[in-house]
């Protein structure tokens, strides 16, 4: 493998939730169609109710995705261990690979080392919502083993069984 997984620092932390907060508030108004400024306070609600210790919140896990030879970060992964209908799984919440690195191998490999840490911490599932318009991401997670789990509106739910 090219690629490590390895705990932000805080100041990849804080890039990584200044992209989070950009990347949802667009994805709000394009699926509700409301002003930025709701949306902008919607995912800032979230975004504390699901972090709110930041990059000590239990059980998330916020992650610089390497490339092992040249030491530079080429993304983040941020997942979270919960227990959802008596089954502890793993939850993608938020994955990007920056522009210019994609198409290389990355996000294959970060899926992988995320599943291997989910089954080592006895994970029984992962599951990760990903929208109906975004074509790369569901063939990447197709390619990875996701299957349909169950559909909205604006996505779908897909699930991996290690």
């Amino acid at each position: 493998m090219k690629t490590i997984l390895r705990k932000m620092t805080l100041e990849e932390y804080d890039a990584f939730y200044e992209w989070s907060i950009k990347n949802h508030i667009r994805e709000l108004i394009k699926e509700n169609n409301i002003s930025e400024e709701d949306a902008l306070s919607q995912t800032k609600q979230e975004l504390q109710e699901m972090l709110p210790n930041g990059l000590s919140t239990a059980n998330n896990f916020l992650m610089t995705i390497k490339d092992c030879s040249s030491e530079k970060c080429v993304g983040f992964i941020w997942y979270l261990y919960e227990v959802a209908n008596g089954v502890q799984q793993c939850f993608l919440c938020d994955f990007v690979i920056n522009e210019s690195e994609r198409r290389k191998g990355y996000a294959t490999e970060s899926i992988i080392l995320m599943e291997k840490n989910a089954v080592q911490s006895r994970c029984k599932e992962s599951v990760l919502f990903v929208a109906n318009e975004n074509e790369a991401a569901q063939k990447l997670y197709a390619n990875c083993g996701y299957t349909f789990l169950r559909d909205l509106d604006d996505g779908m739910y897909l699930n991996f069984l290690p």
